[in-house]
């Protein structure tokens, strides 16, 4: 099995200090200093089964709010299946959630702004994660090693992806990154071997070292107009690339490595129109073949979040879908959390009569790609 020695050093290294207050129906609480609200925090016995966190807790005739899940609050607890978060808690501390093992997916309420080192880590059974469009930062390996999580959606709000935040997500198929997003950390997405695109918006200015190194399954790579570094090994070991799309009119400076090992003598290069003779002449893009600026129109008129909207928000009985006459509706598949399929139509409405209140996402399946939307029913 695949070791990470990051995460071994962090789980060595943190310190459970955190006061426990008092517990309640099974949960241990610390008081934060000086207010009226508590923190979740590790307790004695490992935290196991369903866990729903309240809003508020009642100890000793006072109430309090529940605003923080603490530094490793549920660390190594493999019997947890399932956790429900209020929309009370505006932070989760570094490692709360490493090494749940039991955990298949989650929901983080709006209002968190950042997901700290490690917080995800390690949970190699997670297949669906819910994110806030209140987060800004993604931290250190905050989903490192979650083999089983399929796809990610990143907010639009969301600035930076520090390294190995998603490495070896071995099933990350599908990731849609936010139209804010300026930087990706080195190894962010080393060993996701099961991306068969990956799409670099032009928010993007820095590209880490081996972001996408030994991304396998990557058959296209489409690069942002504002990207101005890409780090060494960014794109090492995506064997089965065919094609590569830079939408920066002057070419980057790279070095070897970043197509280390590829014969890019056999993969086509996209290239703005006019910069045709500026790559053939640049170090290492020149290396391309064909390089041609024949299919740059198309990138230009790609499909974004803002060509296909949803009302109500929330929703509540039927769901409208409302695209530009330019898009082409083909089908629409509505999914919960765990990934399973709820509705499907190739209409523009939904009938969500029928379903629980929640969070779902909206598969939008049209003739320019595919965009995906979080729905909230009420």
């Amino acid at each position: 099995m695949k070791k990470n020695l990051f995460f071994v050093m962090a789980l060595l290294s943190l310190s459970i200090a955190s006061a426990q207050d008092f517990v309640s129906n099974n949960i241990a609480y610390h008081v934060i200093p000086g207010t009226t609200n508590v923190e979740v925090v590790k307790k004695a016995d490992c935290y196991t089964g369903a866990v729903t966190i309240p809003e508020t807790v009642t100890y000793n005739t006072e109430n309090y709010d529940v605003t923080t899940i603490g530094i490793g609050a549920f660390r190594s607890c493999t019997g947890l299946t399932s956790i429900a978060i209020p929309d009370s808690v505006v932070s989760i501390g570094k490692l709360a959630f490493v090494g749940c093992a039991g955990l298949t997916s989650v929901a983080i309420p709006n209002g968190v702004t950042s997901i700290e080192q490690a917080t995800f880590a390690s949970c190699v059974n997670l297949e669906t994660v819910d994110l806030p469009d209140s987060l800004t930062f993604i931290g250190v390996a905050a989903f490192g090693e979650c083999e089983n999580l399929t796809t990610i959606n990143i907010p639009d709000s969301v600035v930076a992806i520090e390294r190995q935040a998603f490495y070896y997500c071995e099933s990350l198929s599908e990731v849609n990154l936010g139209s804010s997003l300026t930087s990706i950390g080195e190894i962010a997405f080393k060993g996701c071997k099961s991306l068969s695109t990956i799409d670099i918006p032009d928010s993007v200015i820095t590209l880490g070292e081996q972001a996408f190194m030994n991304c396998k399954g990557a058959k296209t790579i489409r690069i942002g107009s504002s990207v101005t570094s890409i780090g060494q090994g960014a794109f090492r070991k995506c064997k089965d690339l065919t094609a590569v799309t830079v939408k920066h009119a002057t070419p980057v400076r790279i070095t070897e490595s970043v197509f280390f090992n590829l014969d890019l003598s056999s993969i086509t290069l996209y290239v703005p129109r006019g910069s045709e003779v500026a790559y053939r002449a640049a170090r290492f893009w020149k290396n391309f073949n064909p390089i041609t600026s024949r299919e740059i129109s198309d990138l230009e008129s790609s499909l974004t979040k803002e060509d296909v909207k949803l009302y109500p928000i929330p929703a509540n009985n039927v769901l409208h879908i409302e695209q530009k006459k330019s898009v082409i509706l083909e089908e629409a598949t509505l999914l919960n959390l765990n990934g399973d399929i709820v509705k499907t139509t190739t209409g523009n409405t939904i009938d969500i009569s029928n379903l629980a209140g929640g969070i779902y996402t909206l598969k939008l399946n049209t003739d320019r790609g595919v965009v995906t939307k979080k729905v909230v029913i009420k």
